[in-house]
């Protein structure tokens, strides 16, 4: 963490100001005859004061992908799920549950399993939370963090280091043209739907392939497809997994299972070619097309009375 946030947090909870803060930095420092760094001096008075500062080497949600390893992130809960049981396939009974965690860049799903979901209910809404050596992977297309076996989560203090939960949940609506890595929400036309397989097993509980062998969880049939939409500014791919594709493509998913594939192909192409969807999810950059394009978290198509009540509101609120 930078030198002036630490500093920050020391006026924040000491009522010193900045001067003095800085002072009591430059003090530390000169005590320890230059065996640690200032930022390392100002973490040190900062603890002598009762902050409990994260470590320093944690990364931003959006900069965490699924070739991160031992991750270490800060963010503030913004949303924390119910505990679901699950039957393991020898008979025994499993727990999970996901904390939903934000910073300024994006947020992403702490999932907790077992004997992990007791901890649960130590956090609340609005909780600023460490997450420390953290296993990433993909879940139906999106970032996921569980714990293992060495990782942790603690709550840390508030200081203001991330921004409110109220700001935080609130996904922004932008064009494909103005679109940065990250969280968004993006409206556009279908103008093309990739072919492929569209149908596959997945485990219900963890997200887990057939191809990734997943021992412990039943798998079920799951849904992938991916379109290309067109908001005017310019085009963007759009990829939906499980239940968010099932809804745009409005037909069961055990019906497209037992057709053909091309039979398969040609009905989600009639219902989503030429439609307004509003999609929101995680943007993020394909490193081998060197496009931007949307994992969407939700999808909906796009209601012409919402949007006009939405532009009258914006423009009231330009006028006012």
């Amino acid at each position: 963490m930078e030198i002036d946030k630490i500093i920050g947090m020391i006026q924040t909870k000491s009522g010193m100001s900045a001067d003095e803060a800085n002072g009591k930095v430059e003090e530390k420092y000169q005590e320890l005859s230059g065996l640690v760094t200032k930022e390392g001096a100002a973490y040190l008075v900062a603890r002598q004061i009762g902050i409990d500062v994260p470590n320093g080497n944690e990364i931003k949600i959006n900069d965490v992908n699924e070739n991160s390893r031992n991750v270490n992130v800060v963010g503030r809960i913004v949303n924390v799920s119910r505990i679901n049981k699950f039957k393991r396939p020898d008979g025994s009974e499993g727990t999970v549950g996901n904390i939903f965690i934000a910073d300024s860049t994006g947020q992403v799903r702490i999932t907790l399993w077992s004997d992990q979901t007791q901890m649960m209910s130590e956090f609340k809404l609005n909780d600023v939370v460490q997450i420390m050596n953290g296993m990433v992977k993909k879940n139906l297309g999106s970032i996921e963090i569980s714990l293992g076996k060495y990782g942790g989560i603690r709550k840390i203090d508030d200081m203001n280091i991330i921004p409110p939960a109220e700001h935080l949940s609130k996904i922004r609506r932008v064009t494909i043209k103005d679109a940065k890595t990250g969280n968004a929400e993006i409206a556009g036309t279908v103008i093309q739907v990739f072919n492929g397989k569209f149908i596959y097993s997945s485990c219900s509980i963890c997200g887990m392939s057939t191809n990734d062998k997943c021992k412990r969880h039943k798998l079920e049939n799951s849904m992938v497809l991916s379109a290309m939409i067109d908001d005017g500014t310019d085009d963007m791919r759009v990829t939906m997994f499980g239940k968010v594709a099932q809804n745009v493509c409005g037909v069961d998913m055990q019906e497209l299972a037992s057709m053909g594939a091309e039979q398969r192909y040609q009905i989600i192409r009639n219902n989503l070619e030429g439609k307004d969807f509003v999609f929101d999810g995680r943007v993020k950059l394909n490193i081998i097309s060197d496009k931007l394009e949307l994992l969407a978290e939700n999808a909906k198509a796009l209601n012409a009375l919402e949007e006009s009540k939405k532009i009258l509101n914006e423009i009231k609120g330009v006028c006012d």
